[in-house]
Parts: C-alpha cells; sequence; structure tokens
C-alpha cells in the first residue's frame, strides 16, 4: 500500500506488534454494528428517546468508519490471505451503513496512501486555511456528491456550476460505486417515510451520515494532513499526541498516529502506540516532528 520501504529494524517491530488475527478489530467492528442496528430498534420502538439514539448512532458512525478503514487494509486477516473475506464482510456491512460503500472507499483510500499530498493524484488532497472553511467545503461537497448521483441530469448540474478545474478533481475520484449506495440510500428514505417511519430515517440515519461526514472530514482527513507540501514517508502527515492519554483510546489513536498508520498500514489502529514507542528514535532521525497538547503549533521542536 505504502511506498515506504521498510529497514530490517522496521520489520522486526511492526512483526512484534502486528497479531497474526486481530480479534480486536474484528469484536470492536461486530460491537458497533450491532449497537447502530439496537440503537435504531430501541428508537423506532420509543424504548430509548429519539435523541438519545441519534447520539448512539453518532458514535457507532465514528467507529464503524474506523472498521472501514482498518477492514481496507486487512487488519482483520493480516497475513491470512484465506480470511480476507472476512475484512470484506464486515467492512462492506459497516460501509453500507455509515453510506460509504467499501469497495469504492477502498479504491479512494488506496491512491490516498499511494500518491500522499500529491495535488491531482491524493483524493485526499484539499487546502483548507482554517477548519471552519473546511467544513464549510465538506458540507457543500457532501451536497454535490447527492447531486451527482441523480439520475441523467446530476453531472450536467454539477458540470454547469462547479468550476471545471474541481469538477474534473471531484468526477475523477468519485467510485461509480458510490453513486448507486447514494440512489439506494434515497430510495429506502423515501420508502421509509412512504410507511410513516420518515422522522427515524432522517434522525437515525440520514442525518447522522451528513454530521459525521463533515466531523469525520475534519479529524481523519484535515487535521492529520496538515503538511500538505511535504511528499516525505516522515514527513507527509502528523503526529500530534494529545495529553491525558486521550491518544490511547482506540479511534483516537489512528489519529494521534496517523504518521505511523501511513509507514506500517498493516498495524492494527490500537497497536499503533506501541510501534511509535519502539520507533521514535527512527522518527528522530529522519526529521518527524512529534506534537504534542491541544494545539497545532510545536513549541518544542522534535522529540
Amino acid at each position: 500500500m505504502a511506498s515506504h520501504k521498510l529497514s530490517e529494524e522496521e520489520i522486526e517491530i511492526v512483526d512484534r506488534h502486528t497479531p497474526n488475527f486481530s480479534w480486536f478489530t474484528l469484536l470492536t467492528g461486530i460491537g458497533f454494528i450491532s449497537l447502530f442496528v439496537a440503537s435504531t430498534i430501541l428508537s423506532v420502538r420509543n424504548s430509548i428517546p429519539l435523541w438519545f439514539g441519534f447520539c448512539l448512532n453518532m458514535l457507532s458512525f465514528t467507529a464503524m468508519f474506523v472498521t472501514i478503514h482498518d477492514c481496507m487494509h486487512g487488519q482483520i486477516s493480516q497475513k491470512n490471505k484465506k480470511l480476507k473475506w472476512i475484512d470484506k464482510t464486515v467492512g462492506t456491512v459497516a460501509g453500507l451503513l455509515v453510506q460509504m460503500e467499501f469497495s469504492g472507499w477502498c479504491k479512494q483510500h488506496g491512491a490516498h496512501h499511494k500518491a500522499t499530498n500529491i495535488p491531482g493524484e491524493d483524493p485526499n488532497w484539499r487546502y483548507h486555511k482554517n477548519a471552519f472553511a473546511m467544513w464549510k467545503q465538506t458540507a457543500i461537497g457532501y451536497l454535490i456528491l447527492h447531486i451527482y448521483a441523480i439520475p441523467i441530469i446530476g453531472k450536467k448540474i454539477c458540470s454547469k456550476f462547479i468550476p471545471p478545474w474541481k469538477y474534473e478533481y471531484f468526477k475523477k475520484f468519485m467510485p461509480v460505486e458510490w453513486t448507486y449506495q447514494l440512489l439506494a440510500n434515497w430510495s429506502i428514505f423515501f420508502i421509509a417515510v412512504f410507511y410513516g417511519y420518515g422522522k427515524y430515517a432522517l434522525v437515525l440515519w440520514m442525518l447522522p451520515s451528513l454530521v459525521s461526514r463533515v466531523r469525520m472530514h475534519y479529524q481523519f482527513i484535515w487535521s492529520p494532513h496538515k503538511n500538505l507540501t511535504y511528499t516525505n514517508d516522515y514527513l507527509d502527515t502528523v503526529l500530534h499526541i494529545r495529553p491525558y492519554g486521550v491518544d490511547r483510546i482506540w479511534w483516537r489513536a489512528l489519529l494521534d498516529y496517523h504518521l505511523i498508520h501511513h509507514l506500517y498500514p498493516q498495524v492494527p489502529s490500537n497497536k499503533l502506540r506501541g510501534v511509535y514507542m519502539d520507533v521514535k528514535h527512527i522518527l528522530k532521525e529522519n526529521g518527524t516532528e512529534t506534537i504534542r497538547g491541544w494545539g497545532w503549533e510545536n513549541k518544542n521542536g522534535v522529540v
């Protein structure tokens, strides 16, 4: 996946921290898929308040996105090629629920790893001068995504109202599989409306998808990829470790140790911190900065 060529020392470290089969990744994925299903059923039956079901589903969407990501990298089955179907199955189910079709997202994310920070090649490459600009662009992009998927007229509308270079960039990295899923999503939504379950479909599925998409762009794309001018393997993403043990939370580890993930994408998210502790000297030798605290600026230099 990544272009980084591992040294013998790195190979030994990665092998030591990578299980033959990641039960943690599998059970976490199944657990949050089950939470989403249970929360939705309980909300529809009025066993829990609708607002509480919305909050639970938001949590589930975040966790399921990490599951999709980890399955894309084969982190459940690892080297067991006969068990790759488990990654694909869990990733596909989570992707359908989160409204990010798995096979299409694999194409996008694979391109991101192969060409990190290269304009025109990295589908995640965006320049935003601040977080607000990023949120605004993401929300607009989410709307464009749905317009683009409209049969016959969608592409024509987008090509007319989006600047040509932006439209070509969007079209290049828009998986055709996503258009099919978006059409299926709206079909399911309108069927739910027809049978009187529209508010549940909106609050428990459609709105969490919109809010999660904006939040995930901030957390998983913009925040860990601020070094847009670097293409060096040791500098192209961020090591930004939050205090008070926040970096040890499962899904936070993927963000705080995002550079470690890019260097060693086969390592499960819950093992990234351990790898970081063992490769700190290698990172320092290659000029990697470790940022600590909640802010972006690193006042302490390389640590």
